[in-house]
């Protein structure tokens, strides 16, 4: 009893001592939490305020670039489609194209005569037009439907190809008769010896009025304005500038609206004898056309050769060259359906007050045949059929093929036929090319050189 008597006191210290340890072990765990909260809470704490910044910096981001800080130049540029396409046909051609791929371009302009005639006359009057399709093909089969995907995404890159690939399409004849020409003419676009004259840099000058920009010029008289001489030209001359100038009557039957080269620029003027620049203002006047735009008797009685001649010599600067080229509507050593044609064609010309035989020669010619002389003469009865039925044609005619513009198409049917007859009775096309300077200050002569 007395043991436990004596034992009651330490059970009741034990039980207090139990009860605040009780109460110790929470307040220490209490304490440790406040103890780590008050060390660990800093860190937490500073991940998490820059999440929110950066949520709040992001949003403020996105609001800030929907708002264009400046408006596009109205003068920036477009590049077309066109104009992609012969970039791509520049970088991909070779030099020997046009002798090692002679025979393949000529069997597809044959079939091309045949088979496409409208799409034929349309590359020969310059007109280029890319074919409307907002979407793809794929949204128009109809197992799309019912799989139920017809809703389709259309890839801008890939309708971005295949419009290039159209325009590439459209204009290979064009650039083939270039390369052709080119390749006939030494490898050279220009005869006239001024090429270096056309590569040097823009400079600053002394003029009539103070110091003046002096930068070379070429005047392309009477060529065609899209995807032809011009844009090679305007390529591999940069620093040049090139003016094509052509009638309106032509104009309208071709798409001058395509956009080319930045350095190219097109003119329409009522007559070639009336041109709107300045005198001694181009360096090269190149006129390869002129036999087909020039007639001998113009609209006031005028000789429309002279006028020309005379337009050319003033806008020529002194030392400046005028390189040129003409063809004879006549075919040489032709076969019966050949001189049926030429007999036909020369009459036609004749009407209308064109000169069939510009060349106005007797010596021997060589025929150059294929692709760089058949395009040529190809173009110029078709433009002398469409200046025939001028007075029935409208304005739809120009855009959509109507009586008219099928009645002048008629005048190419049978052309692939006496082509193929040339080839096997060895015939061609009389062209003279050439080229002539005029004179600088203080100088008499003129140099020529002609090569027929």
């Amino acid at each position: 009893m007395a043991q436990r008597a004596y034992l009651k006191a330490v059970d009741v210290d034990t039980e207090d001592s139990e009860q605040q340890d009780q109460g110790l072990e929470t307040i220490p765990e209490a304490a440790e939490e406040s103890d780590d909260l008050v060390v660990k809470a800093p860190e937490p704490a500073s991940a998490e305020l820059p999440k929110k910044k950066k949520t709040v910096r992001f949003s403020t981001l996105v609001s800030l670039t929907d708002v264009p800080r400046s408006l596009p130049s109205k003068l920036l540029r477009q590049e077309s489609a066109y104009y992609r396409a012969f970039q791509d046909y520049i970088i991909q051609r070779g030099h020997l194209d046009a002798f090692v791929h002679q025979l393949p371009r000529f069997e597809a302009l044959q079939a091309q005569r045949v088979c496409r005639r409208e799409y034929h006359r349309n590359q020969l009057l310059g007109k280029y037009q890319l074919s409307v399709m907002p979407q793809s093909a794929k949204k128009r089969l109809s197992a799309n439907v019912a799989r139920g995907d017809d809703v389709l995404i259309d890839d801008p890159e890939k309708l971005k190809r295949e419009k290039e690939q159209e325009a590439m399409s459209q204009t290979s004849m064009s650039n083939w008769h270039v390369a052709a020409t080119r390749y006939l003419n030494g490898g050279c676009l220009i005869s006239a010896p001024v090429a270096k004259r056309l590569a040097r840099l823009s400079r600053m000058a002394p003029g009539p009025d103070g110091v003046a920009r002096d930068r070379a010029r070429i005047l392309d008289l009477g060529g065609q304005a899209t995807c032809d001489w011009a844009w090679h030209c305007a390529l591999q001359y940069p620093n040049t500038k090139i003016y094509t100038v052509t009638t309106k009557a032509v104009r309208q039957l071709s798409n001058s609206n395509i956009r080319g080269p930045p350095n190219h620029r097109q003119v329409a003027v009522e007559r070639l004898t009336r041109l709107p620049f300045a005198d001694a203002q181009f360096d090269l006047v190149s006129a390869r056309e002129l036999h087909s735009l020039l007639k001998f008797v113009g609209g006031n009685g005028e000789d429309e050769w002279e006028g020309c001649l005379r337009e050319c010599m003033r806008v020529l600067k002194p030392g400046g060259y005028l390189d040129f080229s003409l063809l004879d509507s006549d075919l040489m050593n032709a076969g019966p359906l050949g001189l049926a044609k030429s007999v036909e064609f020369g009459f036609t010309l004749k009407t209308l007050g064109y000169d069939p035989a510009p060349t106005r020669i007797t010596a021997a010619a060589v025929g150059l045949g294929g692709i760089a002389g058949g395009w040529s003469w190809e173009r110029r009865p078709l433009r002398c059929e469409m200046e025939k039925v001028a007075g029935e044609l409208r304005l739809a005619d120009t855009v959509t093929a109507g009586s008219a513009m099928t009645e002048a198409g008629k005048c190419l049917e049978g052309v692939s036929a006496i082509v193929e007859e040339g080839r096997l009775c060895g015939a061609g096309w009389r062209m003279l090319n050439g080229y002539a300077r005029k004179p600088k200050v203080g100088t008499g002569f003129i140099p020529l050189k002609v090569d027929v």
